[in-house]
Parts: structure tokens; C-alpha cells; sequence
């Protein structure tokens, strides 16, 4: 691994939060196939192109009831936030916040949260946006729900700021909840197959899991920032982080890591998408993406990616987004980071954004 990587891995790299869970697709979700009525089919990756190039990678995507979110940002270089909606064209959202936001969890069309740096909870409406901030100046990096019920996870990977950092929303007002245990890591992302089942990876490789009363640490077996979880049940979860790469599954009883043809080569895995046919989506550093179906992996990384990827998400029709661009780069003055998103099926058309 050259030089920057590892300056990387020890400094920004390590919020590199995949974006992969957003719970069980419900119907609706999964039969979504959202794109432009003429758009000719493709097979493989492919770039989406967008004039200009937007200057705030893409860290989240999420779809739900015929149109996909993403959200994104310039991670410390003064260039703002990245919202968008997606239902066949592209629309920018102005959630009139300019931190980063690292994760969404869309409920429906319009009810959707992000959650960002500086412990900011926004949620829109499809109209409007509403900012929480929940007295943090830690960055909460994931977030998920279940009806009423919303959790937000975050902390300081790079700094001696909050840690250990996990907020319930019941409807009306957001809480914070006591850790399981005082471990000192960030929370990265969150996932559950429904109230009861609500999983939580972050750094030095923890796990910890709700049952509905309580939170309690699992064994993960690895020591590897674990940047995201999903899965499409409470015995089919799957944890990926790194560096080192890893590929972790749980079946209901324990985490073990992945093998069966999975050749992995990057430094790390970012993010990961389950389906209900036993699809499962991998994406991370270096463009690298595989996919296993009927319990192969394949590898499907394309030659034309260079870009790191930090987020994947599917439709359930075998259609895919992935997401990210230059967000392991170390912040600076004169850095200009670059968005970058590709499709896997059907083509969308080209995508548009404002300059910041």
C-alpha cells in the first residue's frame, strides 16, 4: 500500500463509512426500477456522468417507493453538502445545511432522514428540511428505522472528540442511549431487520446488537474497522470493513468471515447490499466490485473505475448504484475532492449539479 494510503487509513480513511444499510427493502422498494422511460438496457458498471463533476463525493444511496436518494460532501473542504433525488431525472435537494452528510434512511418519498457531521439529524419531507442538532460535535455517520422509530450512530474516529456515540428517535424527540459499553470507538453504521434486531458496526471491529431491551456487544472475530452492515433478516447480516479487507457474515448465531471464491485485493471493502434472493453486493477502495448469486462470488470490477467506492445499493431487478469518488483524501485548503457514481443495468440519464 503506497504511502498516502496508510497516512489515510490512520487519519480521515478511517470514516470511510460504507453505505449499505437501509433495512429490508419493503415491497414497493423492491420491485423499483427507477429510470428514464426510454433508457436502453446495459449489462455491467458503468460511469454516470455529471456536467459539472460534482466536487462532494457520494456516500449514501438509498431508494424507496419508485425514487432513489443520495447524499454526500465535500468531508472538510468548505464545498458544502450533497443531496439529491432520483425518479427517472435528477433533482438537487436544498436541505439548507452545509455539513456532509454521511448516511439517509428514506421511510418513503417523503419522509427521509439524513444524518452528518457535526451531530446533525435533518429530516425532509419532501417539501421542506427540518435540522436537528443533537449536541454532539461528533459526526454521526449512519442512521436506520423501523416505523416511528429511528436510531443515528456516529462518533470521532479521528479526534478525541464524543465516541461510542448511539441516539433513538421515538417519533417525537431524539434521546441519547448508553453504550453497552464505553469502548471509546466510533459508530459507523446501523442496520436491523426490524425493531427487535438492530445491529451496529464500527472501529476495532465492534458489533453490538439491540434485542428491544437492551444493547450487548457480539464477537466479531476481527480487528478491522467494520464500515457497514446490512442484510435481509435476522440470520442473513453481513458486516465489510478494513483495512485489512474483510467480509463478515452472521447466520443468526455468529459472525464468521467469508469465504467460497471471494478473491478481495484492495486494502478495503466500504459497502455492501443484501437481497432477498441471496444477492449480495460488495463494493470498496479502488474501484473494486464483486457480486455473489447462488452462493458464487463473482468479480465485476470494471477496468474504467479508479475511483474508491463507498456505498452500493440495488433495486432488487438487478439494477445497482455505486457510489464515492476522492473521500479518503486528507482535508486541506486546496484540496477539491471528486464525486463519482456508477450503474449496474439499465442506463440513467446524465445527472446535473450545482457548483458550490
Amino acid at each position: 500500500m503506497a504511502p498516502v494510503r496508510v497516512m489515510v487509513m490512520v487519519g480521515v480513511a478511517l470514516t470511510m463509512m460504507a453505505c449499505g444499510g437501509n433495512g429490508v427493502p419493503p415491497p414497493d422498494a423492491a420491485r423499483m426500477d427507477a429510470r428514464s422511460a426510454d433508457a436502453p438496457p446495459i449489462t455491467g458498471w458503468r460511469e454516470v456522468p455529471f456536467q459539472p463533476i460534482p466536487a462532494r463525493p457520494f456516500l449514501c444511496v438509498q431508494g424507496v417507493g419508485g425514487e432513489v436518494f443520495f447524499s454526500g460532501g465535500s468531508i472538510g473542504t468548505g464545498k458544502g453538502s450533497l443531496a439529491l433525488r432520483f425518479d427517472g431525472q435528477w433533482h438537487e435537494l436544498d436541505l439548507q445545511v452545509e455539513e456532509t452528510l454521511w448516511w439517509l434512511w428514506p421511510r418513503a418519498r417523503d419522509d427521509v432522514w439524513f444524518v452528518g457531521e457535526k451531530g446533525i439529524a435533518v429530516h425532509w419531507d419532501g417539501t421542506r428540511a427540518m435540522t436537528t442538532r443533537l449536541g454532539t460535535d461528533a459526526t454521526l455517520f449512519g442512521v436506520w428505522g423501523a416505523g416511528d422509530e429511528v436510531w443515528a450512530v456516529g462518533g470521532s474516529p479521528t479526534s478525541m472528540g464524543d465516541n461510542d456515540l448511539l441516539y433513538h428517535f421515538d417519533g417525537t424527540a431524539w434521546t441519547k442511549v448508553a453504550p453497552p459499553a464505553a469502548l471509546g470507538v466510533a459508530y459507523l453504521k446501523v442496520w436491523g431487520s426490524g425493531p427487535r434486531d438492530v445491529f451496529v458496526v464500527g472501529r476495532q471491529g465492534v458489533i453490538v446488537h439491540y434485542d428491544g431491551q437492551r444493547w450487548a456487544r457480539q464477537e466479531s472475530g476481527s480487528q478491522a474497522i467494520l464500515t457497514t452492515v446490512h442484510g435481509t433478516g435476522p440470520r442473513d447480516v453481513w458486516a465489510v470493513g478494513g483495512p485489512p479487507a474483510v467480509v463478515l457474515h452472521y447466520d443468526g448465531t455468529g459472525w464468521s468471515p467469508q469465504a467460497g471464491g471471494l478473491g478481495w485485493r484492495s486494502a478495503a471493502a466500504s459497502g455492501v447490499w443484501a437481497e432477498a434472493d441471496g444477492t449480495v453486493w460488495v463494493v470498496g477502495w479502488g474501484g473494486e466490485a464483486w457480486r455473489r448469486k447462488s452462493g458464487t462470488w463473482v468479480d465485476e470490477t470494471p477496468a474504467t473505475f479508479a475511483q474508491d467506492l463507498h456505498v452500493v445499493w440495488a433495486d432488487g431487478l438487478g439494477n445497482a448504484f455505486a457510489g464515492g469518488g476522492s473521500f479518503l483524501a486528507p482535508a486541506s485548503a486546496t484540496l477539491v475532492r471528486r464525486g463519482f457514481l456508477g450503474r449496474y443495468g439499465s442506463a440513467v440519464p446524465a445527472g446535473t449539479v450545482s457548483t458550490p
